[in-house]
């Protein structure tokens, strides 16, 4: 299995309780260990409007895809 990379925002309207991501993810790290990494971003909502939770989304992910090409 490849390496995983699960982001999600404190503000998702949708999803309404982070804990429940939190928990969940804390879950799969213990299944998957390290081939698994979590992100939580303060404010982050469902579409990733506002500039800064964006931004934040965008550069964890363009980190995770270089730790993955070394």
């Amino acid at each position: 299995m490849d390496n995983i990379l699960a982001i999600y925002g404190t503000g998702d309207i949708f999803a309404l309780f982070p804990g429940r991501y939190r928990h969940f993810f804390q879950h799969a790290h213990g299944v998957w260990g390290d081939k698994f990494r979590s992100v939580e971003i303060e404010g982050g909502g469902h579409f990733w409007i506002d500039t800064q939770s964006r931004t934040r989304l965008l550069e964890d992910v363009e980190a995770f895809i270089k730790d993955e090409a070394t």
